[in-house]
């Protein structure tokens, strides 16, 4: 139910803005055919039937859902208005009034929405019960009435003329309508058969029963009453004289009711706006072509700019970050591919690739880890930064990012590596000097160079197959020959000798000279997730993964530096 009753809230705001460009039309279109009004109003209705709409860059809609579905269980709620000046006002006051407790078991936005969600159920009820049972109570009072002709029957409990029914829709008239009006009013209900408004007020009763909350929707039904009303006047008057329209006018005087103007029926002759109807009636003149054309576009363009939702722009996300603090022993760095993939590396000292599927909803863009840990963190995108939110994040496995931490776009998808290396990377090719080398032609399991380091002479790169495992291939510039390549993960030294080299592979670290320096005895799931010399060249932590997420550290001590 709460997630039905935030759908809801979604199309009622987003038809908010067409209800206010609809008020704007109606000050500016004031000699436009009032049909054109109705055509508008149907457009409302369209937005609030369906949940679903076409993208278009021509959308005057600032955001296709202002409340994101995720703000019913997320730490730190937030809405999506699509106005930047809106967003930075209410976001703060929401996660500071509806941010959840730590030790709290119910977020508290569930429960206003639960709470919300069963008031809108009432509301929406109550309205519709009482169209339901004031239509049964009319039908009642009218079961006395008498047939005059076809589908006109007369009756002393009518005050004024109207027409009830859907199907087969019955004139009602006061034994007392003047002989001199009549020819007016039947002309004036026939319109309304004619044109289904009995059809139109009740779907537009049951929208607003539907969106009562929204007090637009409230204007919007009234103003739509009013103009159903006077594009009914303007069809029976078009070809009278102005004898006739007095003679129309004296008619809506005689049969004006007070009614409640919230009714889904009946549609009667003279409940809506009586005085405003005459003025128009007296002073009718047939719309010129010209304001006829004008009135017909401005509803195409209000449908195409109010219809339709603002285009996505997740492509232009693609593209390097870089973190603006520290990295891991380098650059820290994010990249967004275009096709929904990334990866990240926090610095030249891990050899962990995260990788995974990235999505956009409003201004927050999610990176969700599926190289094995379970790791989900959030942003907030501000142009081409990238700003962590520590809520609802998992943070990384070296780098620990402070909240509001920036990470800015400076660089291209295809090149994820500082220009100022020495050899240049395409795919599994480097270039070095004049030279070329396909790395996949050493080993041919590798799908990309994801990394590239420098040890004294020997420039290293790190060839990945796998989320768990790559190859490094280790090239010496002096001699221009590669080294026996290391297959495995996690590469870590010290200082800039190449003998102290370590590295993992699957449960067991090795010395450069492939000599077995540690095994852990882990349980299925878990693996090595980094290595680090401490500060002297003895020490080595080993972190480790678990499968649940968790991690812990052990430490290797040697007994010579490597």
């Amino acid at each position: 139910m709460e997630e039905l009753f935030l759908t809801l809230v979604n199309l009622s705001l987003t038809a908010s803005w067409l209800v206010l460009a609809i008020l704007a039309l109606r000050l500016l279109l004031r000699r436009a055919p009032r049909w054109s009004f109705c055509l508008l109003w149907g457009l409302v209705a369209l937005r609030l039937m369906f949940p679903f709409s076409l993208e278009s860059p021509f959308s005057l809609i600032p955001s296709a859902q202002p409340l994101p579905q995720d703000i019913l269980y997320t730490a730190a709620p937030q809405i999506q208005s699509g106005i930047p000046a809106v967003n930075s006002i209410v976001n703060p006051i929401l996660q500071e009034t509806l941010s959840p407790a730590v030790e709290a078991s119910v977020n508290p936005t569930q429960v206003l929405s639960f709470l919300f969600s069963r008031i809108w159920l009432v509301g929406m009820a109550f309205l519709l019960l009482y169209a339901l049972v004031s239509t049964l109570l009319l039908k009642r009072r009218l079961s006395t009435a008498t047939l005059l002709e076809d589908n006109i029957r007369q009756s002393e409990c009518v005050g004024s003329p109207f027409v009830l029914g859907l199907f087969r829709p019955v004139i009602y008239l006061p034994y007392h309508i003047p002989d001199q009006d009549l020819a007016y009013v039947l002309a004036h209900e026939r319109s309304h058969i004619r044109r289904l408004d009995h059809w139109w007020k009740l779907l537009g009763f049951v929208l607003l029963a539907i969106y009562w909350f929204n007090p637009l929707m409230w204007v919007a039904y009234l103003l739509f009453c009013r103009d159903m009303e006077g594009a009914c006047d303007e069809k029976v008057i078009r070809t009278l004289n102005l004898e006739e329209r007095r003679g129309y006018s004296t008619a809506l005087l005689n049969c004006s009711i007070r009614r409640r103007p919230v009714a889904p029926c009946p549609l009667a002759f003279g409940e809506s706006g009586v005085k405003n109807r005459v003025k128009s009636v007296m002073g009718y003149k047939k719309p010129a072509f010209w304001m006829v054309i004008i009135a017909l576009a401005a509803c195409i363009i209000a449908a195409l700019c109010f219809l339709t939702n603002p285009k996505s722009h997740q492509p232009s996300l693609a593209g390097l970050y870089r973190y603006e603090g520290d990295g891991f022993g380098g650059d820290f760095t994010i990249t967004l591919q275009a096709d929904g993939s990334f990866t990240y590396y926090e610095g030249g000292l891990s050899s962990y690739i995260g990788d995974g599927k990235w999505s956009v909803s409003g201004d927050i863009l999610t990176l969700e880890d599926e190289s094995g840990a379970a790791i989900v963190n959030r942003f907030r995108m501000e142009g081409d930064e990238l700003i962590f939110q520590a809520k609802d994040s998992t943070n990384f496995i070296y780098v620990k990012v402070a909240d509001g931490s920036v990470f800015s776009k400076n660089n291209e998808v295809n090149n994820p590596f500082p220009s100022t290396l020495s050899a240049e990377v395409h795919g599994t090719t480097i270039s070095y000097g004049s030279k070329t080398y396909n790395l996949s032609q050493r080993n041919n399991s590798i799908n990309a160079i994801t990394n590239q380091y420098q040890i004294g002479n020997y420039l290293i790169f790190e060839g990945h197959t796998g989320p768990k495992n790559g190859v490094y291939f280790i090239f010496n510039i002096v001699t221009q020959t590669f080294e026996p390549d290391l297959q495995g993960a996690n590469l870590t030294w010290y200082g800039n000798d190449i003998r102290s080299v370590v590295y993992s592979f699957w449960s067991d670290v090795y010395a450069y000279d492939g000599t077995l320096l540690a095994s852990f005895p882990l349980n299925e799931g878990d693996y090595i997730n980094g290595l680090l010399y401490l500060n002297d060249p003895t020490q080595i932590e080993v972190q480790i993964m678990t499968a649940s997420g968790d991690s812990y550290t052990e430490l290797i001590q040697l007994t010579n530096a490597q």
